[in-house]
């Protein structure tokens, strides 16, 4: 189930839209496996990711990242409506499901681990410090060039006490989450209007067809 963390920051209102923009791949991966996949930080293009800040490091020793294990993150933008920029950059032809921070954190009822998360601060790596003392802290840090992202993420920890059980494998790792409590809508992006058959049919296999509506953005 998904457990707040004091030391995070969540979405003042818990019916604030979350938005996660994805490949035609990643829809129908979750459609089929009813679950959300958490990808390995080290996966990400953003050198700096789950790293401190260079004056942070400064204070701290190596043996943090050796003693707190592996971190896996699912990744939601916030945002009231859409995002051409988003858009374009993930999902030029796939598709955006929407939410709200409500829904999302319900749709982890059922997960026998635990799942955190937190809203992303942004923050100059070459000039500020980040705090520490909490395992999640550089996990919802980045680089100040990415603010635009607007990001929240839901966390998982592989060396959380419920989380040991789970065989989480070095690259990432699927987490049931209940669909109908997830998605409220799934926008099919602004450069096409045609779905796939296949997709159609895992779509009605799960009941969420009627979800299914065209972007919103206006695509010269």
């Amino acid at each position: 189930m998904f457990q707040a963390n004091s030391t995070h920051s969540l979405p003042k209102n818990t019916l604030q839209p979350l938005w996660r923009y994805i490949t035609a791949e990643r829809l129908k991966d979750l459609l089929t496996s009813n679950s959300l996949y958490f990808c390995s930080l080290s996966s990400f293009s953003d050198g700096l990711e789950g790293k401190l800040t260079e004056r942070t490091q400064r204070r701290f020793l190596e043996w943090h990242y050796a003693t707190y294990g592996a971190k896996y993150v699912n990744c939601w933008h916030i945002n009231g409506g859409e995002s051409y920029l988003m858009w374009k950059a993930y999902a030029q032809h796939g598709f955006a499901i929407q939410t709200t921070f409500e829904r999302a954190s319900a749709a982890f009822e059922s997960f026998a681990g635990t799942i955190t998360g937190g809203v992303v601060e942004y923050v100059d790596f070459a000039r500020q410090e980040t705090a520490f003392g909490n395992v999640f802290n550089q996990v919802i840090t980045k680089d100040l060039p990415y603010s635009e992202e607007r990001e929240f993420r839901f966390l998982l920890w592989r060396c959380d006490q419920p989380n040991a059980p789970l065989g989480i494998a070095d690259t990432g790792h699927n987490v049931g989450v209940d669909l109908k409590m997830l998605v409220e809508k799934i926008y099919v992006n602004p450069f096409k209007t045609t779905i796939s058959n296949e997709l159609i049919e895992l779509l009605d296999a799960a009941g969420l067809r009627e979800r299914i509506v065209q972007s919103h953005v206006n695509h010269r």
